[in-house]
Parts: structure tokens; sequence; C-alpha cells
């Protein structure tokens, strides 16, 4: 049996992971509790308004799904709600690489990562109904 699929994914997961500012779980609650939000991280991703990876048992959150004041992001929830059938690492990886159907520019050239414009609700909300419409195997 080959372990290139397993070593592949887990390549993968490592270049997400180490590309980003995550928080662990504890991290951030501390954090909300800090500033006094009255939300526990678990609550947020219960509540579909951020989502988490587990690696090596714990759960770990993206930082830019978050403002200056650790308010999650109101373009993220809407985003998760089109992509709901989607496995959180998958989730990962729809935000951290570039995106077709997102372009850096007009001329639309030059694809750019979802969590790199996450200003742009409605090239995002787009993007990810078409992510939900494409049958990949």
């Amino acid at each position: 049996m080959s372990t290139k699929g397993p070593e592949k994914l887990r390549t993968t997961q490592d270049l997400i992971f180490h590309s980003d500012d995550w928080l662990t779980a504890e991290e951030l609650d501390r954090q909300l509790q800090d500033m006094r939000s009255g939300h526990s991280a678990y609550e947020l991703e219960r509540q579909r308004r951020i989502f988490s990876v587990e690696r090596d048992g714990a759960h770990y959150f993206a930082r830019y799904q978050f403002n200056a004041h650790l308010e999650p992001l109101p373009v993220v929830r809407e985003i998760l709600v089109r992509l709901v059938l989607v496995e959180s690492w998958a989730i990962a990886a729809w935000f951290h690489f570039p995106n077709g159907w997102i372009p850096l520019d007009d001329a639309g050239k030059s694809p750019v990562a979802p969590k790199d414009v996450l200003n742009r609700r409605e090239e995002l909300l787009q993007a990810a109904e078409k992510y939900r419409s494409t049958y990949v195997a």
C-alpha cells in the first residue's frame, strides 16, 4: 500500500498551517475572554461563524477569520454556509490557495487567495457558490 497519498495530504496541511497565524482553542478563548466578548471558540464554531482544523490532537483557528477586536468577520460565516458539506482542511485550503474565480485585478489575471481579499465579499461568495457546485473526483 502506498503512503504517497497521506504524505501529500500532510505536506499540504503543513504548508497551510505554517503559512498563516493559527490560534489554539485555548489561546482564542483566553483572548476572547480578555476582550470580554462573551463567546468561546467552540461556540463560534458551532454557530458556523468560524472554522477550525484539527492537528496533532488540538483544534486551531485561523487568525484571518477575525478583525482586530477578535470579532468573527461576517463574510467568513457567509462562505461557510456555502461550503457546508466541506471537510475542515478543505475549507482551510479553499481560503489559503489562490482561487481562479477571484482575480487579483480587473484584467482577470493572477488569481488571489480568498484569505487575502476578505473585503471583497461578493466575489468571495460567488467563488464559494461555484466551488460548491463543482464536482471534484
